[in-house]
């Protein structure tokens, strides 16, 4: 999970702004088709931190390192969201 969330950041920050369309779409469709790709990484990104269970100790403290990695990829998925898809993520 934690090799899947470092990768999937990564494609996300190179190719985020193209994920999900189709060649033969007209650009209203390709708005809607790449909206709804990242909507679904939002869902399973979310469902990474609800399941998740593994906690590190280092001294003191405690590291979730699948939830810190999957938080970043929500962070780049994010960014490539319209208004209304970030505003449903948070409610």
């Amino acid at each position: 999970r934690h090799g899947a969330g470092t990768g999937l950041r990564e494609i996300l920050k190179a190719h985020g702004k193209s994920g999900g369309k189709m060649g033969d779409s007209t650009l209203e469709e390709m708005i809607q088709q790449h909206q709804e790709w990242l909507e679904d990484l939002v869902i399973r990104l979310l469902c990474v931190f609800a399941l998740d269970r593994f906690g590190d100790f280092v001294s003191d403290e405690v590291v979730a390192p699948v939830r810190e990695t999957c938080a970043q990829t929500l962070g780049v998925v994010l960014k490539h969201m319209n208004e209304t898809g970030v505003h449903k993520t948070v409610d």
